[in-house]
């Protein structure tokens, strides 16, 4: 059957969408008004030319095309694509319909209809769809009791894995260490070892990861510019889009970094669902933060109860057993004049007087450890003891320990004992030095601190007001989160049986006790230690 021109055009007119009657060659036989409306081209100008040139510009079918599909299949073919010139979604269905053109090919009717309204509704549904299902994923992950790590893993599989975004597999999320002030890679998927390794910490403002952090703001790339600092030979060109994680309260607690196809152009719908995901995260890193500084100061709490409740038992028995040494010294004394004169007994006169002096000096360190020892108080300045003090520890120290003193000029002055603080720089200078055998550098700096009612920390004795604070850092061995936990027991020490009383730190704490002080301890296996020892400023109220 021929094809008639006449008899259809009235017809395809009236339809509100565009038709084309088009031949197995690809030659368009016809087209209704709506198409050479839409090309702005007179109907002769159509009629006869080649449908891919004339009506996407190019030489020859795209990949994928119906028109295509149907002449080799024989059936009908319907197909959703996106129209990336005009901004829309389009069905084209193309089907056979039995007539000929006059020189004998087939004809075939292409139907063109403008649905970007009914697939944004379905992509909007789907992207909802897709959000609660990853809001439900995370929340389900904090009420099964998880890590952080493992919450952030599985948050970073499930966006990678949505099918309508043109992500590729790779990404980070990165928390913010708020002690070192940068970007922690805390889970990732997919990047190299290059990247993981130059980006395990990232300073705020560097490559576009440490910009989203510093500004608050998402950045997007749709390829690789100067801004992506971290690169190397043979990484090839892509994308970002950089979002913020922002707390509550608006402070930036860690950055989402997702990988682009090269060109990918910048979504607003996207960006809408990653801040949505980011704002989840959000949620749950708050809670399991609070969580976890919850379960931290029950631990703390039970940790200075329980020194607490050891000092005043080792009061209790160092006041009884002072008693009871003074009685020895005294007979001792009395036997050593009776046996003065007798040299056969000088040894073992020197024993028991040596060991009375032993026992004397560990019984002042229990009572200095449960603050019930007499303290000869008045105003002091930290930087002169410490001046003295050291002198005569540069000569324990030896020549591969480096030590560095920097006092600020104008500190506080304190209401102290001089011996008793000579005494903690001491103790923490020599637990330094035994943390560092193989030699390093020990720092000593003092400086004035503000403590306001808003101040927090993780220190629970932490109070408001004016400070001299003495800091001693060094880069030994560091330890781990259980000796730091400990780290103030009497008795407890993590040198070998017989090399130590580990009673240094306990009196160390006890002399800042009584001196209605504290300390803060910060502290990682292989990068060292630091304490930071408070001492309150002086005034009328305090003499």
């Amino acid at each position: 059957m021929k094809f008639d021109v006449e008899g259809f055009t009235k017809t395809f007119d009236a339809f509100p969408f565009y038709i084309i009657l088009v031949d197995s060659r690809h030659n368009i036989v016809y087209a209704n008004k709506h198409v050479y409306n839409m090309l702005q081209i007179s109907l002769d100008d159509i009629i006869g030319k080649y449908c891919p040139k004339t009506v996407h510009n190019i030489n020859e079918p795209f990949a994928g095309c119906p028109l295509e599909e149907a002449v080799n299949t024989g059936k009908p073919v319907e197909k959703e694509l996106y129209d990336e010139a005009n901004d829309r979604w389009v069905l084209s269905s193309v089907y056979p319909v039995g007539m000929k053109t006059q020189a004998g090919t087939e004809i075939y009717l292409h139907i063109i209809q403008d649905i970007t309204l009914k697939k944004n509704a379905e992509i909007s549904n789907q992207r909802a769809y897709d959000l609660q299902k990853t809001v439900n994923l995370v929340i389900s992950l904090v009420l099964k009791n998880l890590t952080i790590e493992q919450i952030l893993s599985e948050s970073l599989r499930m966006v990678l894995m949505i099918p309508w975004f043109s992500l590729e597999s790779r990404g980070a999320i990165f928390l913010v260490d708020k002690k070192k002030n940068v970007l922690k890679m805390a889970v990732e998927n997919g990047l190299s070892p290059f990247i993981k390794e130059s980006c395990s910490e990232v300073e705020f403002g560097r490559c576009i990861c440490g910009r989203a952090a510093l500004s608050g703001l998402i950045q997007y790339k749709d390829c690789m510019d100067e801004e992506h600092e971290t690169r190397y030979n043979g990484i090839y060109d892509h994308g970002h889009y950089c979002l913020p994680i922002l707390s509550s309260s608006n402070k930036v607690m860690g950055v989402l970094n997702l990988y682009l196809k090269k060109g990918h152009k910048k979504n607003d719908m996207e960006i809408e669902f990653l801040r949505a995901v980011c704002n989840t995260i959000a949620s749950a890193l708050e809670y399991k933060l609070i969580e976890h500084e919850l379960k931290d100061k029950e631990e703390a709490l039970y940790s200075l109860q329980k020194i607490e409740l050891i000092g005043q038992s080792t009061g209790n028995i160092a006041h009884d057993f002072n008693n009871i040494l003074a009685c020895i010294k005294g007979y001792a004394e009395l036997l050593f004049k009776e046996l003065e004169k007798e040299t056969g007994y000088k040894m073992f006169i020197d024993e028991i007087n040596g060991a009375i002096i032993r026992a004397i000096t560990l019984n002042r360190q229990l009572l200095a450890f449960s603050r019930k020892q007499e303290l000869n108080i008045k105003e002091n300045d930290i930087n002169l003891i410490i001046e003295n003090t050291t002198r005569m520890l540069k000569v324990i120290l030896g020549s591969n320990i480096k030590l560095e003193i920097s006092p600020a000029s104008d500190l506080f002055k304190i209401y102290a004992d001089t011996g008793q603080i000579e005494q903690v720089v001491s103790n923490l200078v020599i637990n330094a030095k035994q943390a560092m055998p193989n030699g390093g550098e020990i720092i000593i700096k003092t400086e004035n601190v503000l403590k306001n009612d808003t101040y927090s920390d993780d220190c629970l004795e932490t109070k408001p007001g004016e400070y001299a604070c003495l800091t001693v850092t060094d880069t030994g061995c560091g330890m781990t989160e259980e000796v730091k936990r400990r780290i103030f027991e009497p008795f407890f020490t993590t040198k070998p049986k017989g090399e130590g009383t580990g009673l240094g730190m306990s009196v160390v704490y006890g002399i800042v006790k009584q001196h209605r002080g504290w300390i803060e301890v910060e502290s990682e296996v292989g990068r060292g230690t630091r304490f930071k020892i408070y001492l309150p400023k002086s005034s009328n109220n305090d003499k």
